[in-house]
């Protein structure tokens, strides 16, 4: 009955790709699981130490509410994507364009993750605004806090969503070397 409520298959599919998929094997990657973690602890906690708060809490929940849209809109370009490649391997092998939809994966989940993040934050900022505001009506104390967490760690899950998905871009369309990213070359 809760299954429609269930959020962390999507945060278990996205900590499970923060992974090495460069090999057979999977190896977890620690230096991004640390990143992940330590960025929205790191600056919830500074926040916290200099007392910190959100003067334009209004236009932060109108940020994060229309970032949380257009990751959405993301995922449905992802999806077509990764029906494309579904549908260019009908042939039955395998290991064709297996790279390129574990790209596509590990961004789906990253892109959901940061978008159920963006609803949280918009959520902790208006029940900030509009239950603990300051006399100014600045967030203070701990909804700003958890807003601040909240809103990095859909920062750095942004940062490491951007070259997976110009990899798998790269990746799926044959990208020239002298236009790829990736590549050295000049031609």
């Amino acid at each position: 009955m809760l299954s429609r409520f269930n959020f962390i298959p999507v945060f278990r599919g996205h900590w499970k790709s923060l992974s090495d998929g460069t090999t057979k094997e999977y190896k977890r990657d620690y230096f991004a699981r640390t990143i992940i973690l330590a960025t929205p602890l790191g600056s919830s906690g500074a926040f916290y130490y200099f007392d910190g708060e959100l003067k334009s809490a209004d236009s932060l929940i109108a940020a994060v509410s229309l970032f949380a849209a257009a990751l959405l809109a993301v995922f449905t370009l992802l999806a077509t994507f990764r029906l494309r490649l579904t549908e260019m391997n009908s042939e039955g092998d395998e290991e064709k364009y297996s790279l390129e939809k574990d790209m596509l994966d590990e961004s789906a989940a990253h892109i959901l993750s940061a978008s159920f993040v963006c609803g949280l934050a918009a959520v902790s900022l208006g029940v900030g605004r509009n239950l603990f505001a300051a006399s100014d009506g600045s967030v203070t104390g701990v909804f700003a806090w958890i807003s601040v967490g909240l809103i990095s760690y859909v920062v750095i899950i942004f940062f490491i969503s951007v070259p997976r998905l110009y990899s798998a871009y790269v990746e799926m369309n044959g990208v020239r070397p002298r236009l790829d990213g990736f590549s050295k070359d000049t031609e």
